[in-house]
């Protein structure tokens, strides 16, 4: 389904917090809207349905774009230098977002934040079919670790690659890393990891009773060079469907 326009939605409303809750209850609801389209959604819950039937003991997800929840932090004070704070234009872009997260809107709506009923139905195959459920994601540039749950019980875990060459969210925002991150880690509690300015790339060992994701650092887009500055580890069991540090 063809991703949805909240700015066009919320242009000219006197209330916008008003429509933009009519809008999450209405076309962001849909359950008629799909990410993959109703043959394709078929086919994976038939597949994760089969896999688990078969005994295979990882069903594992690749696809494009960010499938756990993210909200716009509340607190996006340290996202900006001292000497470099936003103009009025971007805060009140800014707090529209915080406020638009506060009613659980996403910061995106070409992620799976923009099609929740469509992503719950997926999350609901997986736990009806018992799968240990393991999604791989990339799109956003940046390293993420999720927790996906659905209707408040596991469902899975989510491993999202950063990127070598392109620049993330280290492109708009020039504040402290760290605190970036924290912000979101806060804001998001099933976001259990995240690292929104190094490059890199993700190497995913899988193993019979676990599955580990590595995300690796270089030493920045401007320098040609293999060396690991730093790395990260997460990892989830087999039956477990929840992150530990490895």
């Amino acid at each position: 389904s063809r991703q949805l326009d909240l700015g066009a939605w919320l242009e000219g409303k006197t209330v916008p917090l008003a429509a933009a809750a009519e809008f999450r209850d209405g076309p962001l609801a849909d359950p008629g809207r799909t990410m993959m389209g109703a043959v394709q959604e078929q086919w994976l819950t038939n597949g994760l349905a089969a896999s688990c039937a078969a005994g295979v003991p990882w069903q594992i997800l690749a696809q494009q774009v960010i499938m756990g929840t993210t909200l716009m932090p509340r607190d996006y004070s340290a996202w900006f230098v001292p000497d470099a704070p936003p103009d009025a234009g971007k805060r009140a872009e800014l707090d529209l977002a915080v406020a638009l997260g506060q009613i659980g809107i996403g910061t995106s709506m070409d992620r799976w934040d923009g099609y929740p009923a469509a992503r719950g139905r997926i999350l609901s195959a997986a736990q009806s079919a018992g799968a240990d459920l393991v999604v791989l994601s990339g799109d956003s540039h940046n390293a993420w670790a999720f927790e996906l749950e659905q209707d408040g019980a596991p469902a899975g875990v989510e491993f999202a690659g950063h990127s070598v060459s392109s620049l993330g969210m280290d492109k708009r925002y020039f504040g402290d890393p760290p605190a970036i991150a924290r912000s979101f880690l806060e804001t998001n509690p099933s976001l259990k990891w995240c690292d929104t300015s190094r490059r890199g790339y993700m190497v995913v060992d899988i193993a019979p009773d676990r599955v580990t994701s590595e995300w690796l650092f270089l030493h920045s887009r401007h320098l040609r060079s293999h060396t690991v500055l730093d790395h990260h580890r997460m990892q989830v069991r087999k039956g477990v469907r929840r992150l530990e540090f490895a």
